[in-house]
């Protein structure tokens, strides 16, 4: 039995109320009657409203096979980072115009295929916005006559990398001597002088240098902004190649670390700062004379 009231809030208060009431009884052939009667009042009607449905319901067989000239493709979505892989509701996913969305247990179903090339994508909206498949998407399968295909995918939380590239202070060239300027040896060397490095700017951004990041499946690429740095989110955990290219670069400067090798871990957000350094180079008189 089940009784519910509607009500309606407008210029004409509406007031509805509803009774329902089943009774069923299975016969022991597994055939049943049923009895179903509705009740019903409105205060704008003026008057009850009274139903009844008489059932005998009859089961029968009919045999079936499944078809051999379609396939399907069946698998379950989960929580990857959790240990007992809790399945995740209502994922949509896609493959080709067909569309699935997971149950209470993170399973999907395409039922009926023709044979032919699939890609199978995932909605990331579906996911959140923190979460993306372990597995790069999409991914391109192949349904054959009558083969039933089964697929885990598993979801992770993304990892965010920030880059900055930055002219580091002169200081930092030549610690060791703590000389910044020398002449090279031959006529008219100014004696007691060190290496020259140009002058910089101290913990200058560099803007429009090109990041790259490699994990072996995606390539991925940035500029740097005006403070130098560049932003990667959403990025599938585990171990990365940032490369900085030489781009954009102060004249007579050089990145101190081209390429850097990175593990990011499930939600982790790091930060790589890289140098850039003013090039040394070694002043050499091609002439000599006196000065008057």
């Amino acid at each position: 039995m089940s009784y519910e009231r509607n009500t309606t809030d407008s210029a004409v208060r509406r007031q509805q109320d509803t009774a329902r009431s089943t009774l069923s009884y299975t016969l022991r052939n597994q055939q049943s009657v049923s009895v179903q009667a509705r009740w019903s009042h409105g205060n704008l009607t003026g008057g009850d409203e009274t139903s009844f449905l008489l059932a005998y319901t009859i089961p029968f067989r009919l045999p079936v096979s499944k078809k051999t000239s379609v396939g399907s493709l069946k698998g379950r979505v989960f929580d990857q980072e959790s240990s007992r892989r809790q399945p995740l509701p209502r994922v949509i996913l896609r493959l080709n115009d067909a569309w699935a969305v997971t149950d209470r247990q993170g399973e999907f179903l395409f039922p009926a295929l023709r044979p032919g090339k699939f890609l199978l994508r995932v909605d990331a909206a579906s996911l959140g916005g923190k979460h993306l498949t372990a597995a790069l998407l999409p991914v391109l399968m192949e349904i054959r006559k009558g083969q039933h295909l089964v697929l885990d995918l598993g979801v992770i939380t993304a990892a965010n990398l920030t880059v900055r590239v930055a002219v580091a202070p002169l200081s930092a060239v030549n610690t060791a001597t703590n000389s910044i300027a020398t002449v090279s040896s031959g006529a008219g060397a100014l004696p007691g002088s060190g290496l020259l490095t140009p002058a910089s700017p101290i913990n200058a951004p560099c803007e429009g240098v090109i990041i790259e990041l490699r994990n072996g499946q995606e390539t991925l690429q940035a500029y740097t902004a005006t403070d130098g740095r560049a932003s990667f989110d959403h990025l599938r955990p585990g171990p990365w190649t940032c490369k900085v290219r030489d781009n954009h670069l102060p004249a007579y400067h050089y990145v101190e670390t081209p390429e850097t090798k990175l593990l990011l871990a499930p939600g982790e957000s790091r930060e790589l700062a890289v140098r850039v350094l003013a090039r040394q180079r070694t002043i050499q008189f091609i002439d000599s004379g006196t000065v008057e």
